[in-house]
């Protein structure tokens, strides 16, 4: 397995990290993925099994079968734009790029929604970073520039992140992704239909957490 740099990001982290794909995992097994507490235990047994103490993956992963029983089925919004770093809650997450803060949000709904999410202007403003399923406390403001090491926040737990199992969703964005979102933040989802126009406004921000 690829050794991996998680520590730029997650400095506080110890042991070996891994990549996991939820969808493929998912059909080895008959759970209610709806469940947060559920996936968090199931997460576990995977890393257990794999040696890790912590994962990443998802990047326009197809969740079709992991999410058969989620609110995303109605609409088919399957594609994950981002990453998921499955790291404990509590777990400080530091900026690795230059930035500037372009909008912070509390997404109250706990059905499947953001939690804290705080996304950033990075690369002369030809892109953004958004870090979603945050804790409450974020010491940031809108307009601030950022250095790399800055702390970004904590890693929330379900019943502030959105109602997940603990994780990072790390998404990175196209100036045109904005714009087809009406250059309205609020409106950015981290998934997508297959086909979506928004599937090529995104990148793998892998580059950026491993850095």
């Amino acid at each position: 397995m690829k050794k991996l740099n998680f520590k730029r990001t997650f400095p506080e982290l110890k042991g070996k990290g891994g990549k996991i794909n939820f969808n493929q995992e998912s059909k080895k097994i008959s759970l209610d993925f709806t469940n947060p507490l559920v996936c968090e235990k199931w997460i576990d047994s995977i890393h257990k099994s794999k040696g890790i103490k912590y994962s990443y993956g998802g990047f326009l992963e197809d969740r079709s079968n992991f999410f058969k029983e989620h609110y995303n089925k109605k609409d088919k919004l399957f594609i994950h734009l981002g990453v998921d770093y499955v790291v404990p809650e509590g777990t400080k997450v530091f900026l690795t790029e230059e930035a500037v803060v372009k909008d912070i949000m509390f997404d109250r709904d706990q059905n499947g929604g953001w939690g804290k999410r705080v996304a950033f202007s990075i690369r002369d403003n030809s892109a953004y970073l958004l870090y979603g399923h945050l804790k409450k406390e974020i010491r940031l403001k809108v307009g601030q520039k950022c250095k790399p090491g800055v702390l970004i926040g904590f890693v929330g737990n379900l019943k502030e992140n959105g109602g997940w199992f603990p994780h990072l969703h790390v998404q990175l964005m196209t100036k045109n992704f904005l714009s087809l979102n009406k250059n309205d933040f609020k409106k950015i989802d981290g998934y997508a239909k297959k086909g979506s126009k928004l599937i090529k406004e995104v990148l793998d921000p892998t580059k950026i957490i491993f850095s």
